[in-house]
């Protein structure tokens, strides 16, 4: 078998997009190694909302970091309607089962809610884009102990399924010419200072010119098989859960409600996806690895939340799949973008919460930076990099410790997503 130009390990939707795009523009022969079932893997398991302007905090504009990362977001944002109308032609469904977003300030969330909910705003009012302050969201109704105190409104921040998506990008790709294989990637093959490869988890060797990784929360055990284990800093597993019900009482969903971010940088939120099928999400727990198996208590948490703060008709809704997925989360929360650190090695990885949601805008990229063999993604996103600093560690305890959050463990009280 010739040795293929260029293999992406992993077969998400990063790497699925990294490897079409870059056959389209570098073209030889490319090879997109993972395993079909992806199991803990974030894209499967992912809403997939289509959120730029919906996932601003309070911190997310007042750092160069954290500017640049929206930026990255914004350019994704902008391309996803074309690469739907592409993604369409490869599609037995459609992609796109939601156009707007309802994001909702609750009386359960603590002061945090509000402050990320004003950068909201202020974001949408800065770069001119359109919102609406509502009186009535469809499809919820919460507890009176829930109720909404505000709702916004964005029209152009949809939602697509997760499933369809990536059936739609293995199409695509194996019409652009990529080779897909099922399979694990045990470790990346070098000869000390270039990629040479990969080997694959029953031994197989694959050759290539150049090696890409899109591995998600699987990086890191991939990097310690490099010369210098520690030259990327690690990437831990945001590990999340969903349902997926379908409606039994109540009007479907035609829109994604869902929070701010909030403690935990996380939300809650409620999608439809076709059929009378509804996905409800919130949940993101730090582990040093994936995890491939739910909480029984994260699942107990997320139901209440959902039939709480979202629709108390959703009590009554048949669960179809309990999902699982690992987001990728770098020691500094932001992503690892470009050259590793050996030659022929590419990394796109680290996407946290953003990952399918900018990966139109990284695969053009990194496109772009292999055919050109320079780095186009922002020097500060390189994966060789120290960590970012862009917070006091008193201002990320009030983050993630909330005080109205503080008093409820005090109380013994559930808390909110």
């Amino acid at each position: 078998m010739t040795a293929p130009d260029i293999v992406v390990v992993g077969n998400g939707v990063v790497g699925l997009w990294v490897a079409t795009e870059t056959a389209r523009r570098v073209g030889g022969r490319v090879v997109v190694v993972g395993p079909a079932t992806r199991t803990g893997a974030a894209s499967p398991a992912a809403g997939a909302m289509l959120g730029c302007f919906g996932e601003v905090t309070r911190h997310t504009l007042t750092s160069e970091a954290g500017r640049a990362r929206f930026a990255l977001q914004l350019a994704a944002h902008e391309q996803w309607p074309a690469a739907l109308g592409e993604l369409g032609a490869h599609a037995a469904d459609p992609l796109l089962v939601a156009t707007d977003t309802y994001v909702v300030l609750n009386a359960v969330g603590g002061t945090l809610d509000s402050a990320n909910l004003a950068a909201m705003v202020q974001a949408l009012t800065e770069h001119g884009r359109e919102h609406e302050v509502v009186d009535h969201v469809p499809g919820l109704d919460p507890l009176d102990t829930a109720r909404p105190l505000r709702a916004l409104r964005l029209p152009d921040e949809g939602v697509v399924h997760s499933g369809r998506l990536i059936a739609a990008l293995e199409a695509r790709a194996a019409a652009s010419g990529v080779e897909i294989i099922d399979a694990r990637v045990e470790r990346i093959e070098h000869d000390g200072t270039r990629a040479t490869g990969v080997v694959l988890s029953d031994s197989t060797r694959i050759g290539a010119g150049a090696v890409v990784l899109a591995a998600g929360a699987w990086t890191t055990p991939l990097l310690d098989t490099l010369p210098d284990p520690h030259a990327v800093q690690p990437v831990y597993s945001g590990s999340g859960i969903a349902y997926a019900a379908e409606r039994v009482m109540g009007d479907r969903l035609t829109s994604a409600i869902r929070s701010v971010t909030r403690a935990g940088s996380c939300g809650l939120h409620a999608l439809p996806l076709g059929g009378g099928v509804e996905y409800f999400g919130a949940t993101n727990v730090i582990f040093g690895e994936p995890e491939l198996r739910p909480h029984l208590g994260v699942c107990q948490f997320l139901a209440e939340c959902a039939i709480d703060q979202i629709d108390r008709s959703a009590s009554y809704s048949r669960i179809d799949e309990l999902r699982i997925g690992n987001r990728p989360v770098p020691f500094d929360t932001f992503p690892l973008l470009g050259p590793g650190p050996i030659d022929d090695l590419w990394i796109t990885s680290g996407g946290y919460r953003d990952g399918l949601h900018s990966a139109p805008e990284v695969a053009r990229l990194a496109s772009v930076s292999i055919h050109d063999a320079a780095n186009q993604f922002p020097a500060m996103f390189s994966p060789t990099r120290h960590p970012l600093p862009t917070m006091s560690v008193d201002a990320s305890i009030d983050d993630f410790v909330d005080p109205q959050i503080a008093s409820a463990f005090e109380g013994g009280s559930r808390l909110s997503p």
